[in-house]
């Protein structure tokens, strides 16, 4: 069954809000499988954006990155109208869970979340085709290099080419995504 909630550590009838998350190519978000819309504003969708990458984002940092111009005030005010803004929106009438946590002085999506985001996918399947190679299961290793091919649909958050906080990581899945098609036509030539 899924994961339940309760409150004070008391499980319930309700069970956990799932989202998937898919950031290889333009962002797209479902909740329980259906698309979750337009977004609130451009700022939400990024901090929210930094939060699936990161999982914690330290209120100076995303203050910095965001607001890099304005006052730590003004700065502090508009993350705190994006992050409202983003918590209404993923929340969507639903009052008793929250997908935004503040801790520590920082951020972070609700880790009893049931969270799938096809970038950890992709990784987790890249690092089982390497090791099933090395435990010389090729057939496995295939497999799993043929579905993460299927799953890089495009560039990390593609529908935002200029974000600079991205580029690095962009790079860094373009270059596994890379692997993976050298380390395909390997064994295809192989079998």
């Amino acid at each position: 069954g899924r994961k339940t909630r309760g409150t004070r550590g008391t499980e319930s009838d309700q069970p956990i809000p799932s989202l998937a998350v898919y950031g290889l190519g333009p962002l797209r978000v479902y909740r329980e499988g259906t698309t979750m819309g337009v977004w609130p504003n451009r700022r939400a969708k990024a901090v929210f954006k930094y939060l699936v990458v990161h999982r914690t984002g330290p209120k100076e940092v995303l203050m910095e990155l965001f607001w890099p111009e304005a006052s730590p005030s003004a700065a502090r005010n508009n993350l705190n109208v994006a992050v409202y803004a983003l918590r209404q929106f993923l929340r969507q009438g639903e009052r008793d869970f929250s997908y935004v946590l503040f801790r520590d002085d920082s951020y972070l999506l609700n880790p009893d979340l049931d969270l799938w985001v096809d970038v950890a996918e992709f990784e987790q399947l890249v690092a089982s085709a390497e090791q099933l190679e090395r435990n010389s299961d090729l057939p496995g290793a295939l497999r799993d290099l043929q579905t993460a091919e299927t799953l890089y649909q495009g560039g990390l958050f593609e529908d935002d080419p200029y974000e600079e906080w991205i580029l690095s990581r962009r790079r860094e899945l373009e270059d596994r995504y890379i692997g993976v098609l050298d380390r395909l036509r390997e064994l295809y030539v192989a079998q």
